[in-house]
């Protein structure tokens, strides 16, 4: 099952000078549409993109260009594009309906609207898109602790401790790395529950379990179980900005086709 929107497998891109090679994947947008590239398409072309059809609001005005596999009228080649300018790569979705054929007032047969769906690759001013919010999910990094694993090789207490020192270490040290950003990125959710950033008091309170971990053994398996809760809570309150329609993902609302 997929969830929220963005790419899902491949779609990597590489630049050459003259072409732009696009990697074969899949992307969901906003609107809960697939877009679906099945093979690595090469890109060496280029013109200006009126979106003339679909009227997609949040592209006009925006300067935009469209990537072409082939030579048309109005392409110029890729490697000619030296505008000193920097170009985001976009992928968009040309949605809208249209009629087959247009009625009259002496027919009309045709069975209703048809819809029409044109994945387009397109090029995007960076400087614009630092406008665009960006979901609260896609800012944050979910944490791990490591799995234990035991072998024939462990024989005493202490290497069975040392083991579960080192993955507790290693996961409080992720914890606190992810819990650094936190709170600035989510800040307008959290401030309600936080008179003030509580960051700092967090990283004190994580840089004395890691402490407490280095120079004591004792218990050293209940403070391994901790730090996989607390990575397992930061997980799910990750995973929970993803459904939370409450402004933390935002750029679902203007951006249905990218």
């Amino acid at each position: 099952m997929l969830t929220g929107c963005g790419i899902v497998t491949g779609l990597g891109f590489r630049f050459d000078g003259t072409s732009l090679t696009l990697s074969k994947g899949t992307a969901l947008t906003g609107d809960g549409d697939l877009i679906r590239f099945p093979k690595d398409t090469v890109f060496r072309f280029v013109k200006a993109f009126g979106d003339e059809s679909a009227h997609y609001t949040p592209f006009e005005g925006l300067g935009l260009l469209e990537l072409l596999v082939a030579t048309e009228p109005l392409g110029s080649p890729l490697s000619a594009l030296s505008d000193g300018q920097d170009w985001a790569v976009v992928l968009y979705l040309e949605s809208y309906r249209y009629d087959p054929d247009i009625c009259t007032g002496a027919d009309c047969d045709n069975r209703g609207q048809l819809q029409r769906n044109i994945p387009r690759v397109l090029l995007v001013p960076k400087k614009v898109l630092k406008g665009v919010p960006v979901p609260y999910r896609n800012q944050l990094r979910a944490p791990s602790v490591d799995r234990v694993l035991l072998n024939k090789q462990v024989n005493t207490y202490e290497e069975l401790t040392a083991l579960f020192r080192g993955a507790a270490s290693r996961g409080l040290n992720d914890l606190e790395g992810a819990l650094e950003k936190t709170y600035s990125v989510c800040q307008p959710l959290l401030a309600p529950v936080y008179s003030a950033d509580p960051t700092s008091d967090w990283s004190k309170k994580l840089t004395a379990v890691v402490d407490r971990v280095e120079s004591d053994p004792f218990g050293i398996e209940y403070v391994y179980a901790f730090a996989g809760d607390l990575a397992d809570a930061l997980r799910e309150f990750v995973e929970a900005l993803e459904h939370d329609d409450v402004g933390l993902a935002p750029i679902r609302s203007p951006f249905q086709n990218t």
